[in-house]
């Protein structure tokens, strides 16, 4: 995944005038504190250990493919961020802290996520001795890992295979809220406990218009498993919805179920949109 050579960057980075900067193959730390007019960073098959990411500046932060730390999660607080791209990267996924700003998230997890496992308790009361390990701060912390950091956002894409997608189940066990967002992309990942998470979003953005369910991966019937009920509170309103859209490569099981499930909660069938698509779209 990533070049046996990498160059390095002096540190502390600092500029008075830098207000972009792409890093390509480089190690290097989180501190862009010393450039305080920096509003654009992306990063693409970088490594970065780093316990905390800084900027008070930054507007736009694509990291694609890059390494972060596999013990502990990078702390991001960056207040003026607007856009965040998190795509295909090793290791855990960050603690997203304070983004009051933040208006679009693309996330893909990957296949390099340190953040999985396969003991089926660990989504439920009954977590493996890894997950305490690792989940450890959370009970401390109050809220989820990720998603608290993305409440504010208008517009979210968040993607993963249905086997990748650990950390955004475990996080909707805290059910986080979502006040301003307006637009939802999700694909495979959400067919796990009967659409719970599908649910969980219309539930809990009460501003939500649209929603995209993509699926590419190819059916499988286990994949569309049996909810335990804990994020479905009986009957809610949707009114606020708009559209249902869902792409997949073809009407099979999975779409009647996802129909009858909707139709359940009390979407009408006029406000789903079925289309076939293409694994690129």
């Amino acid at each position: 995944m990533f070049p046996e050579q990498l160059s390095e960057y002096p540190e502390p980075l600092l500029s008075q005038h830098l207000t972009r900067l792409e890093l390509l193959c480089v190690r290097c730390a989180l501190d862009f504190s010393g450039c305080p007019v920096l509003v654009d960073l992306k990063m693409e098959q970088c490594v970065t250990h780093a316990a905390e990411m800084l900027s008070p500046s930054l507007r736009q932060l694509s990291t694609v493919c890059c390494e972060l730390s596999m013990r502990y999660r990078t702390q991001i607080t960056l207040p003026n961020l607007v856009r965040l791209e998190l795509i295909n990267c090793a290791g855990r996924v960050p603690l997203l802290e304070s983004l009051p700003s933040l208006e679009t998230a693309v996330v893909d997890l990957g296949e390099f996520s340190e953040d999985r496992c396969p003991a089926s308790g660990c989504l439920d009361e009954d977590p493996c001795f890894g997950c305490r390990f690792h989940f450890e701060f959370i009970a401390q912390r109050g809220s989820s890992y990720f998603f608290q950091g993305l409440s504010r956002a208008k517009h979210l894409e968040l993607l993963a295979s249905y086997n990748d997608a650990f950390i955004f189940q475990r996080d909707l066990k805290w059910r986080p809220t979502f006040p301003m967002l307006k637009t939802l992309i999700l694909d495979d990942w959400c067919l796990h406990a009967d659409l719970s998470a599908v649910i969980h979003f219309i539930q809990h953005s009460p501003n939500l218009e649209k929603v995209t369910l993509r699926f590419i991966e190819e059916f499988d019937s286990s994949m569309v498993t049996e909810g335990d009920n804990n994020l479905l509170e009986g009957t809610f309103s949707s009114d606020h919805l708009k559209m249902v859209e869902i792409k997949s490569l073809k009407v099979d099981g999975r779409i009647n179920k996802i129909l009858k499930i909707l139709s359940a909660c009390g979407i009408s069938l006029e406000k789903i949109n079925i289309r076939q698509a293409n694994t690129s779209s």
